[in-house]
């Protein structure tokens, strides 16, 4: 977003260059453009990737899997030993899927 100071910056760095009207079109837009591009400002730009690099809808099936197995226990309708062999195939998986993520790209 441009502020009015920032605007003001933009039309000051730009008066100060030169333009010259010329026959040849294409050069004379080729210079303008090039003076545009040097009179705005440039910022970097940060992407964060986040800390799901590994995640993917076989890891989110399995992670809910794992829930509704515990659900279950905690109701007293499910056995312990369930629950947590669904929750090892789930970090199992989302672990490999994490080591294999570097390699791909």
């Amino acid at each position: 977003m441009w502020d009015e100071e920032g605007i003001q910056r933009y039309r000051s760095r730009l008066e100060k260059k030169k333009f010259e009207v010329r026959e040849d079109i294409e050069a004379m837009i080729a210079e303008l453009i090039n003076l545009i591009v040097e009179a705005t400002e440039k910022r970097k730009i940060y992407i964060w990737q986040g800390r799901n690099n590994g995640w993917n809808g076989e890891c989110g099936e399995l992670k809910r899997k794992a829930r509704e197995k515990l659900r279950k226990w905690n109701n007293n309708r499910g056995r312990k030993e369930e629950y947590l062999q669904a929750r090892e195939n789930y970090r199992r998986k989302c672990e490999e899927r994490k080591r294999e993520k570097p390699e791909e790209e």
